[in-house]
């Protein structure tokens, strides 16, 4: 466990110093920096096989941290994505003072995220979402 999470440490700083890229961000290790010595952790997550009591693993929430890298294998009860509604107003654990945890659980429409063999999904968390929302970090200039 400890190899692999030195193996996903690499590929998140490179997906890290990419999105600092795609920002427009003065400094590629912007990002990085924050995640210096120890901000990489784990979780191993067994859900129940689907079934009609079964449609989703745990309830809504959103990921704390500042970049989730994701697999899921052939259950298909992992990863499930709410898209935006139009006028609907999502809590923000940081801007709301209201946790986002159980928001929408029964709402529609959730969409499972297919499994496929050998492929990661990669998104953003909470604190990679706080920052460049509050614009923490100065731009490129041309």
């Amino acid at each position: 466990m400890t190899a692999l999470m030195s193996q996903f440490g690499l590929i998140g700083d490179k997906i890290l110093k990419l999105t600092a890229l795609g920002l427009g961000l003065a400094d590629m290790n912007a990002l990085t920096t924050l995640a210096t010595d120890g901000w990489h952790h784990m979780r191993v997550l067994r859900f129940p096989a689907r079934s009609e009591a079964s449609t989703r693993g745990i309830g809504a929430h959103t990921d704390y941290g500042m970049l989730v890298i994701a697999t899921q294998d052939e259950v298909g009860n992992g990863l499930f994505v709410r898209p935006p509604v139009p006028g609907e107003k999502r809590p923000r654990n940081w801007l709301d003072h209201e946790s986002s945890a159980g928001a929408f659980e029964n709402e529609e429409p959730w969409r499972l995220v297919d499994p496929v063999p050998g492929t990661f999904t990669v998104f953003p968390g909470d604190i990679l979402q706080f920052l460049t929302s509050a614009s923490c970090f100065p731009r490129r200039t041309r």
